[in-house]
C-alpha cells in the first residue's frame, strides 16, 4: 500500500511535469508568446507539494486505519466459500471485455459525432459556431449514453460469473 501511495502521489504529476516542461522547452526555443513563465510553473510546483501531496498522504493512511463497523463485524458483507468457483471460458463475443469496451466506445462516439462534424465543419471554414443550446442537449446525451453504457458493459462483465474481470 505505500506504494501505491506513492505512486498515486508522484506518476501523473511527474508524467505532467514532464511533458509541460518539454512543451514549454520547445515554446521557449522557438520565441512564441504562449510558454508558461518559470515562476507560474513554480507556483503549480509549490501548490502540488503544499496541498496534494499532504493531502494524498492523508487519505491513504486514513483509508487504510479506517474501522469499518464495530470491533465483531465480519469483514465481508457476505459468506466466503473456501473452494473458488470454476471460470467458465465459454463465453459468447459479447461477453468477451475488449468488444464490449470497443462498443461502448462506438455508441458514445456515435451520440455526439453529427454535432462534432458541425463543429469542426465551422472551425475548418472559419465561420461561427451558433448552436450552442443544441451542444449543451448534445452533451447531457453524450452523458446520459456513457453512463448507461457503464453500466451494461460492467453488467455483462459480471454476468459469466468471472471474479477476475477487472485485473
Amino acid at each position: 500500500w505505500q506504494l501505491t501511495m506513492v505512486l498515486t502521489m508522484l506518476l501523473l504529476p511527474t508524467i505532467l511535469g514532464a511533458i509541460i516542461s518539454f512543451l514549454n522547452g520547445i515554446a521557449l526555443i522557438y520565441g512564441t508568446i504562449y510558454y508558461i513563465p518559470f515562476l507560474v510553473l513554480l507556483k503549480f510546483f509549490f501548490l502540488w507539494v503544499i496541498v496534494s501531496v499532504p493531502l494524498c498522504i492523508l487519505g491513504a493512511l486514513m483509508g487504510r486505519h479506517a474501522k469499518l463497523g464495530d470491533r465483531w463485524a465480519h469483514p465481508f458483507p457476505c459468506s466466503v466459500n473456501a473452494i473458488r468457483r470454476p471460470i467458465p471460458e465459454d463465453t459468447p463475443w459479447y461477453d468477451v471485455p475488449a468488444n464490449l469496451i470497443t462498443f461502448a466506445g462506438l455508441l458514445s462516439f456515435g451520440s455526439i459525432f453529427i454535432e462534432l462534424n458541425y463543429i469542426l465543419t465551422s472551425l475548418w471554414s472559419h465561420k461561427f459556431y451558433y448552436v450552442y443550446g443544441f451542444l449543451l442537449g448534445v452533451y447531457a446525451i453524450l452523458c446520459l449514453v456513457i453512463k448507461v453504457s457503464t453500466i451494461i458493459v460492467v453488467y455483462f462483465c459480471l454476468n459469466p460469473e468471472n471474479y477476475l474481470w477487472q485485473w
